[in-house]
């Protein structure tokens, strides 16, 4: 994620009682052109109090960047409060899906292996293949967490048991026990400390981190996942009527 120079906020909509980018001049992560990217309307969704997700469209490419919005929780300025934390998700600069894959030795290989089949046939535009090979990975995935009890299962059951044999609030509470009231990170965030520039690096690596695993990871996959529901209902449609 990358902060957005509030100067390239060339003009603001109303969002309830803050007033949120509409229109921003930013070099588009997908098409790498320097232009116009219109924030939709309707796609501002609000997490908590003080963080709202948005899209935006590039004028170039046409296609769509996620936005996070931190805003204050102060109220009390009633209309007048304009937020300009805003970052965007741009993964450029970082390594390529499968090289972060290949560096990490906890991912078991023939997950790996099943990840680069799907990439490749995917990019050859086979999406029968795609499709087989999809279905591979998310076994993959599933069966390195539950082993050989995860063979006798259909994909859905073994998602079903996923979460019993992954601890997904475990990075919420380590963050916790580094933010132990009495330890040395809570005093450099109180300003009892100093911080120097390799702590500030690791920490706002962490922020990042954090706002990805927390908000934008769950809503990916929750909008793929409901577009991947809408496709299948108008295909079903389709399908239907034509059969009549």
């Amino acid at each position: 994620m990358k902060k957005i120079n509030p100067a390239t906020i060339t003009s603001y909509s109303q969002f309830g009682y803050v007033k949120v980018p509409k229109t921003i001049q930013y070099e588009c992560p997908k098409c790498l052109k320097m232009g116009s990217i219109e924030l939709k309307a309707n796609s501002y969704q609000s997490n908590h109090n003080e963080l709202l997700l948005s899209k935006g469209k590039c004028s170039n490419c046409h296609k769509t960047s996620e936005f996070v919005i931190a805003n204050s929780s102060d109220k009390s300025k009633g209309q007048n409060q304009t937020a300009t934390n805003v970052y965007i998700y741009d993964t450029r600069g970082e390594e390529h899906p499968l090289d972060q894959l290949k560096n990490n030795e906890n991912i078991p290989r023939d997950l790996i292996r099943a990840f680069h089949s799907a990439l490749n046939v995917y990019e050859s535009k086979d999406y029968s293949a795609t499709a087989v090979m999809s279905k591979r990975v998310l076994e993959s995935v599933a069966k390195s967490f539950i082993g050989e009890e995860s063979f006798n299962q259909s994909l859905t059951q073994q998602f079903e048991e996923l979460p019993k044999y992954v601890d997904f609030s475990k990075p919420m509470v380590s963050l916790s026990r580094l933010l132990n009231g009495n330890g040395e990170f809570n005093k450099i965030l109180d300003l009892e400390h100093e911080m120097d520039d390799e702590t500030a690096e690791l920490v706002i690596d962490m922020l990042e981190a954090l706002i990805e695993y927390l908000f934008i990871l769950p809503q990916r996959i929750e909008n793929a996942q409901k577009k991947i529901e809408q496709r299948i209902s108008k295909k079903n449609v389709v399908r239907d009527l034509q059969a009549k």
